[in-house]
C-alpha cells in the first residue's frame, strides 16, 4: 500500500487526510479489493483511539462512512419520494455497510461477517421496507403493485 506520492506506508506510520487530519494506521484490513478501491486501513488518533477506516489509492485517501454516518442515511431516506434515489443511496450505503462490517469482522470487532448479516442488518431493512413502500408492494394477489403480477409479466415479458 502507498500514499498518493508513492511512499510505501505500513502499520503504525502517521498519515495526514482531509478527513481526518492526522492519523496513525493501525491495521491493514484489506490491501485491495476487487473494484480496485485501494488498500482498506483502520486509523487511529494520536491518542490511539479508533476513528474509523480509509481506503488508500494512488488518487488519495477516502473515507468509509462509520456507521452512525450509514444509520442517518437510512434514517434520511424515511423521508424520500424517489424511487430511484433511495435504490441509488441504497446501493452506495450497502457497498460501504459491507466494507465496514468486514472490517470490524477482521479486527474482531464483531464476531463474524455473512452475506445473511449484512442483508439483515438494520440499515438494510430500512432501505428494504421504504423500497417496498414506494412500490406500493402487495405480497398477495394479482393487483399492479403485487409480487405476482410484476412476476408474471416478467415471465410474459421474457417468454
Amino acid at each position: 500500500m502507498h500514499d498518493v506520492n508513492g511512499k510505501t506506508l505500513h502499520v503504525n506510520d502517521m498519515i495526514v487526510t482531509p478527513s481526518f487530519g492526522i492519523m496513525k494506521i493501525t491495521a491493514v484490513v484489506d490491501e485491495d479489493n476487487s473494484e480496485g478501491h485501494g488498500a482498506l486501513v483502520a486509523v487511529s488518533d494520536t491518542e490511539n483511539i479508533h476513528r474509523g477506516y480509509l481506503r488508500l489509492h494512488v488518487s488519495g485517501a477516502v473515507k468509509i462512512p462509520d456507521m452512525k454516518e450509514l444509520a442517518r442515511q437510512a434514517l434520511d431516506c424515511q423521508d424520500a419520494c424517489n424511487l430511484s434515489g433511495v435504490a441509488h443511496t441504497f446501493s452506495q450505503v450497502i457497498s460501504e455497510l459491507r466494507f465496514l462490517l468486514q472490517a470490524q469482522a477482521k479486527e474482531g470487532i464483531i464476531e463474524r461477517f455473512s452475506t445473511d448479516i449484512l442483508n439483515q442488518h438494520p440499515i438494510c431493512v430500512l432501505f428494504a421496507s421504504k423500497i417496498v413502500s414506494l412500490t406500493s408492494y402487495e405480497e398477495t394477489g394479482h393487483h399492479p403493485g403485487s409480487f405476482c403480477h410484476a412476476y408474471d409479466w416478467a415471465k410474459d415479458m421474457v417468454g
